[in-house]
């Protein structure tokens, strides 16, 4: 089948005191979304659930959705190349999150770009 490139932003919030990201220097969940930060794991499955290639978040950054929210936009990219071709689409599960299926015409209109988000 053909190659292709992907390339994803992803887009999880949760608010939590800036102090903590200061501090930090990183983007990374707690609580329920420790599970997300740099590194973690990025699985693309076939139409037909097989497992195709593996990736990782990485290149977080985040920033202040607005003061008086105090809620806090992280920002992960992950980036695979040569995915096998499937016709139908592409399965795709972020740290054992679930699989979410993205079908091959709609990559397509969107030049095989992924944004998603997780949000409480």
């Amino acid at each position: 089948g053909s190659t292709t490139e992907w390339s994803c932003s992803w887009y999880p919030s949760w608010q939590v005191s800036m102090d903590f990201f200061r501090k930090m220097g990183r983007c990374k969940g707690n609580g329920g979304y420790s599970d997300i930060k740099n590194g973690s794991r990025v699985n693309i499955y076939s139409s037909d659930d097989r497992l195709l290639l593996s990736t990782e978040l990485g290149n977080a950054e985040y920033d202040l959705k607005s003061v008086k929210s105090r809620v806090i936009f992280c920002q992960f990219t992950w980036e695979v190349k040569d995915v096998p071709n499937d016709d139908k689409g592409f399965y795709v599960e972020i740290a054992k999150r679930g699989k979410v299926f993205f079908s091959r015409t709609d990559l397509e209109a969107n030049g095989w770009a992924l944004d998603t988000e997780l949000k409480d």
